[in-house]
């Protein structure tokens, strides 16, 4: 019995291959991708909790300006661009009171200043210590306290992000204490370049003479101290100066923010 040999199957229309992606939309994912990736980078480094550190540097170091990152100087490009915009909606200039005192007084024995070991020390014999503002009030009043100390002055100055101050005192007839300082403010933490210095002059030879001299580089939440001493050089009485800084970032309303 002879079959019949069956038709060969219709081929049905063949779909058309996968288009490629559009060039555009490739075009539109890359800025996008781009843009979440800065923003995630910004809020995870505005998030994390601000680390206090303190780095003892050189006077010369202190004095010289510092170039801004190439991020910051992108982000103020940026900043020109926009600003006819932006201005209507740029926040008010982060403030904030920095306070400073300086102490004369002689060597003391290890211990009797109740500090405990120096956050850092250079090669020069400056000490500094880090600590919160408490720890630094109760350090002023024990350090005050003792009968061979001699408080020169306590100044306490409103200071802009960014913008430094300068401050000279005479506290005798041929003595000049000279003070720097440079604030950068950031959320939740402030960072300050200072110099110190005190000079003496001998009006007979009319020659000039360092005595102290102390520059640092730290980073503070929002409320923090530091306490700086020359342990090498004394002035002309034999003392020894202490610098004790306390620093308080201001809110919008001009009033110090919690710690």
């Amino acid at each position: 019995m002879s079959t019949r040999p069956e038709p060969p199957p219709r081929s049905g229309p063949t779909s058309p291959p996968p288009r490629p992606a559009s060039r555009g939309r490739l075009l539109l994912a890359v800025p996008a991708l781009g843009i979440l990736f800065l923003i995630a980078v910004i809020w995870l480094s505005s998030s994390r909790a601000p680390v206090q550190s303190i780095v003892l540097i050189s006077p010369a170091e202190a004095a010289r300006p510092v170039p801004p990152r190439p991020f910051a100087q992108f982000r103020y490009k940026i900043r020109q661009f926009i600003y006819p915009v932006w201005r209507h909606f740029q926040r008010p200039v982060r403030l904030a009171i920095v306070s400073t005192t300086i102490l004369a007084m002689p060597p003391l024995p290890n211990g009797q200043t109740g500090l405990g070991t120096p956050s850092v020390t250079n090669a020069d014999g400056v000490c500094a210590w880090i600590i919160s503002t408490a720890a630094l009030d109760a350090a002023s009043a024990r350090l005050k306290a003792m009968p061979v100390c001699k408080p020169l002055f306590s100044p306490s100055d409103l200071m802009a992000n960014g913008v430094p101050m300068y401050r000279g005192f005479g506290f005798a007839s041929n003595a000049n204490i000279y003070l720097n300082v440079m604030p950068r403010m950031k959320a939740g933490s402030l960072s300050l370049v200072i110099s110190a210095f005190e000079v003496t002059h001998d009006p007979a030879s009319h020659l000039a003479t360092t005595n102290f001299a102390a520059a640092f580089k730290a980073t503070l939440p929002s409320h923090g101290g530091v306490i700086v001493c020359d342990q090498n050089r004394t002035n002309a009485d034999g003392q020894l100066y202490w610098l004790l800084l306390s620093a308080a970032t201001l809110d919008a309303h001009g009033k110090p923010t919690a710690p």
